[in-house]
């Protein structure tokens, strides 16, 4: 049978219900918007309950942990809690970026400022799943450039590894982007992420796919592979260097059979810089150079790139620096 309802907001305060999710081992967390002076400036509050709905903070003493404007796009907000019961709670605001902060088991924040993990821009599809030491992934969408982040942050609220030094990395589907589905950890701590993509298909038009990836740390590349994958490890890259470097990247990569392959590099918003190689590789060490300049034979500007290598069972991405 249903239970009574549990009132957390009076119908004075109440401006809206924004989100609300389950913590592992059965707290609530309940997360709604306020009148904040004027006609459209919101406020949004979030509360902690137990399974027997018991507010952890007393009456009154929800915690408001930002503002938003009724202009722009909802907020998004997603909770997560680690093995010590602290709970973390990240938002995004249009033209405010997106936030993340950590409040001890009580609601305490355990730092005074949140954590800014992106810049101004607008999100959706935001996920928070944590990992195996207390840390934390993030996924979310940019709505505007329609383009799939992910970033891992340990339990300080620091990158988890030079990876992630940059900030959050994009997802480079072979489709278009439609949505983060959802995100668990393995056993080895990678974090798999289930994505709606379109795609094309010659025979049956236009569709949509769900594609599982393992995203894992590691400071030389990240690995993204669909996951259950019957084909064995085919690509595997020796080498990139210099790095930084001014003029010219030299990559170096190993293949154990005959695949096709391309290449291509991505600058920070995901948007297709050059295509190094396309064709089908001999099984053997392998070698390319990229000279830092557009599809257009013109020279990029100073920055964060992606390289790209991919065969149809396997996608490495490896983050350079161009300094000019």
């Amino acid at each position: 049978p249903w239970e009574e309802g549990h009132p957390f907001a009076t119908s004075e305060d109440f401006a809206g219900f924004l989100a609300a999710d389950t913590l592992v081992g059965g707290d609530i967390m309940l997360a709604w918007a306020t009148p904040a002076g004027g006609d459209t400036l919101r406020a949004i509050n979030i509360s902690r309950f137990d399974s027997d709905w018991n507010a952890v903070l007393q009456p009154g003493a929800d915690i408001v942990v930002a503002s938003y404007s009724m202009d722009g796009n909802p907020p998004a907000i997603a909770f997560a809690n680690d093995a010590e019961h602290n709970v973390w709670v990240a938002y995004g605001i249009d033209g405010e970026g997106l936030h993340v902060q950590r409040y001890d088991p009580y609601m305490n924040p355990e730092s005074a400022d949140p954590v800014v993990v992106a810049e101004v821009s607008s999100y959706d599809n935001l996920h928070l799943t944590r990992d195996n030491e207390n840390g934390v992934w993030i996924t979310f969408r940019r709505h505007h450039f329609n383009q799939f982040m992910v970033y891992h942050m340990d339990e300080d609220g620091e990158p988890a590894s030079d990876v992630w030094e940059s900030g959050p990395l994009p997802i480079v589907p072979d489709g278009t982007p439609q949505g983060i589905l959802g995100c668990t950890v393995d056993e080895r701590d990678g974090l798999l992420i289930a994505l709606a993509v379109g795609r094309t298909s010659p025979t049956q038009g236009d569709g949509t796919e769900v594609v599982v990836q393992r995203i894992r740390d590691s400071i030389d590349n990240v690995k993204n592979r669909e996951y259950g994958a019957s084909l064995p490890e085919t690509l595997r890259l020796t080498g990139a260097w210099p790095n930084p470097f001014n003029s010219e990247l030299r990559l170096k990569f190993l293949l154990n059979a005959a695949v096709p392959l391309e290449v291509r590099v991505y600058d920070i918003l995901g948007r297709e810089v050059r295509t190094l190689t396309r064709g089908v590789f001999t099984a053997g060490q392998h070698s390319l150079h990229w000279d830092g300049r557009s599809n257009a034979q013109r020279e990029v500007s100073s920055g964060v790139y992606f390289v790209e290598l991919k065969t149809p069972g396997e996608r490495l991405v490896q983050r350079v620096l161009l300094l000019r």
